[in-house]
């Protein structure tokens, strides 16, 4: 029922793979994502990824477990409209195959619904030539999430999430499909999705055109009820800028 997203995966895995203490896996991804201005709400265009992802997961010890995978997956910008402001690089296709390395420790007591513990991750992700890439950049995530009991029915809720990307080699421009967007659902709720920025810089005339740097910051009050329900009140906060060094 999602205005703005359609998903659909595939994905398997095999526990203790050739009976060694690591997990392999496997997956299928079909997604197609609409980016909207920042103002009118009207749609720009749909970017289309098709790709899979090929990987291993171990975990080192009850809290921290890490991955390797190998990702594949051809972008694709389509219905583009004539008032949408992309540059040339970002229109039509392109090929991206990456390494993917993360780690993460997770206390959390609940994965679902926490009331203690915390969730803290790293993921790098590198793209080349030789990986069978199109362009070629590097993009690393950090994210820290804590929660603190207060009562048998509150909770305070603390997270964080920090990125930065840099293209080298030939590639002059990270493919869009690439760049960090925030605003929306998973982010800075009550906005339209991925259309927080810097008017004039990671939004052109309305255009969403995202950034190579990012910072977002939650905080949230939760109220346990009944039967499962609860109540959040929330703090929201993020930006996006087009270099790391231009973070302010």
């Amino acid at each position: 029922l999602s205005r703005i997203e359609r998903k659909f995966s595939l994905n398997y895995k095999e526990p203790r793979v050739l009976n060694l203490p690591v997990d392999a896996s496997i997956g299928l991804v079909d997604l197609t994502q609409k980016r909207i201005t920042s103002d009118t709400r009207e749609v720009l265009y749909e970017l289309r990824q098709r790709g899979g992802t090929l990987g291993v997961d171990r975990s080192f010890t009850p809290f921290v477990k890490g991955s390797f995978t190998y990702q594949y997956e051809a972008n694709k910008i389509q219905d583009l409209k004539p008032d949408a402001k992309l540059i040339p690089e970002d229109e039509g296709r392109v090929t991206i195959g990456s390494i993917n390395l993360s780690a993460e420790r997770d206390s959390r007591d609940d994965p679902f619904n926490p009331t203690g513990g915390s969730v803290n991750g790293i993921l790098f992700k590198d793209a080349a030539f030789s990986l069978g890439s199109d362009v070629q950049f590097f993009k690393v995530t950090l994210q820290s999430s804590w929660y603190f009991p207060i009562t048998r029915w509150f909770v305070l809720a603390l997270s964080g999430r920090g990125g930065v990307a840099k293209n080298f080699g030939e590639t002059l421009t990270i493919p869009i499909s690439e760049r960090f967007f925030l605003g929306g659902r998973s982010s800075v709720r009550g906005y339209e999705q991925d259309s927080l920025g810097i008017p004039g810089v990671t939004i052109i005339d309305g255009t969403p055109t995202g950034g190579n740097a990012m910072l977002l910051a939650n905080a949230e009050f939760r109220i346990s009820l009944f039967w499962g329900l609860g109540l959040v009140t929330f703090l929201d906060g993020c930006n996006v800028w087009p270099e790391y060094n231009q973070i302010n």
